[in-house]
C-alpha cells in the first residue's frame, strides 16, 4: 500500500513543479515594434500636441512610453480596430512607439 501512496505523491509534486515552471517562464507583455505595420510610410512628419501619449503597441490601452514631444517621424503605420491608423516612429530624442492617427497633424 506504501507504494501506490508514494506514486501519487510524486506524480503531484511533478505536475505541481512543471505548472510553476510554465508560471514562472511565461512571457511579459512587450512592445510591439514595426513588425506590427502593414504599410510603409517612412519619413514623413508630423506635428503633435506635448500631451500625446506615446505607446508601446498599437493599442489605446497599451502602455504609454513617452509623450512630451512637439514632433513625430513616421516609419510605418497599421490600420486599427476602429478604422483609424496607428503610426509607428521615433521622437526627438530618439525614443520610438505608437500614436494613434487622430492625435498627428501634418
Amino acid at each position: 500500500m506504501k507504494k501506490p501512496l508514494t506514486s501519487a505523491v510524486l506524480a503531484g509534486a511533478t505536475v505541481a513543479l512543471a505548472f510553476t515552471s510554465v508560471a514562472v517562464t511565461a512571457p511579459t507583455a512587450s512592445a510591439v515594434g514595426s513588425s506590427a505595420c502593414t504599410r510603409n510610410d517612412a519619413n514623413r512628419n508630423y506635428n503633435m500636441s506635448i500631451y500625446t501619449p506615446i505607446h508601446a503597441s498599437p493599442s489605446g490601452s497599451s502602455k504609454v512610453i513617452a509623450g512630451g514631444a512637439n514632433d513625430f517621424t513616421v516609419k510605418c503605420s497599421k490600420s486599427g480596430h476602429d478604422g483609424h491608423r496607428w503610426w509607428y516612429g521615433y521622437i526627438s530624442t530618439g525614443k520610438q512607439g505608437w500614436v494613434w492617427g487622430a492625435n498627428l497633424q501634418s
